[in-house]
């Protein structure tokens, strides 16, 4: 699977589990507007969350090269 399907997967489900949360913890949008904040909101954090992990990945990947 390519990075950029495992990167489009993760944001999708990130996204979801914000918006459940958010819902869930008791935020409820009443117009249009509360509804965009949220949906950027989730958007952000699932992608920060996204490229978090993929810098740690990367990280681990330098890490473990042989040293020259």
């Amino acid at each position: 699977m390519s990075s950029t399907v495992r990167v489009s997967i993760a944001v999708f489900i990130g996204y979801l589990v914000y918006l459940v949360a958010a819902l869930l913890v008791g935020i409820r949008p009443d117009d249009v507007g509360d509804w965009i904040k949220l949906l950027v909101k989730g958007f952000l954090v699932a992608t920060f969350a996204v490229a978090t992990v993929e810098w740690v990945t990367k990280r681990r990947a330098r890490a473990s090269e042989p040293r020259r």
